[in-house]
């Protein structure tokens, strides 16, 4: 028998992606803006900021600051999107709003009012706290997952050790 994507994923995991790709518009949508200010401020590549205009400053610290927690919330929306495809997707889409709401706030000038989109920092971990909260249930999807996987591969006795040692570190 063949095993298909379909088969490894939950049923509502396609919500999970979808949030995903909302966040790339997202980042897009923030580099655009940075390349706009580039021109309107004249700050030439490579210089990151700009020692005359403020604005400049602001509009790219919103996006590199994106940047920084990025990859840490892929991960985190991943691990949950395994065990809870909705909820993660829901609070995925609040989080990336969220940095909407802070990239705005700090495209003003005022490095204080970025705080407006401080409302997702809250939803940063708490897929995973909900995980944590239900560890049972996501160490079952995670070892289905696993066996899955290893059944697929034909090599159990090969990844009975990484499964043991992945489901110590959950």
């Amino acid at each position: 028998m063949t095993t298909t994507i379909q088969d490894l994923l939950p049923q509502d995991f396609a919500y999970v992606i979808l949030t995903f790709l909302y966040s790339n518009f997202v980042i897009m949508y923030l580099a655009i803006n940075v390349g706009k200010a580039r021109k309107k401020y004249n700050v030439k590549y490579p210089q990151m900021y700009s020692d005359k205009e403020n604005v400049f400053n602001c509009i790219q610290r919103a996006h590199q600051n994106t940047l920084e927690v990025y990859p840490g919330w892929l991960i985190f929306q991943l691990i949950a999107g395994l065990a809870y495809p909705i909820s993660a997707s829901v609070l995925g889409v609040i989080w990336v709003t969220s940095r909407l709401s802070y990239a705005w706030g700090y495209y003003t000038g005022d490095p204080q009012k970025r705080m407006k989109g401080s409302y997702g920092t809250v939803l940063d971990l708490r897929p995973l706290w909900d995980m944590r909260e239900k560890r049972y249930h996501a160490r079952d999807v995670q070892r289905k997952l696993w066996q899955r996987v290893g059944d697929q591969m034909g090599a159990n006795g090969i990844y009975d050790p990484i499964i043991h040692t992945y489901m110590l570190i959950f």
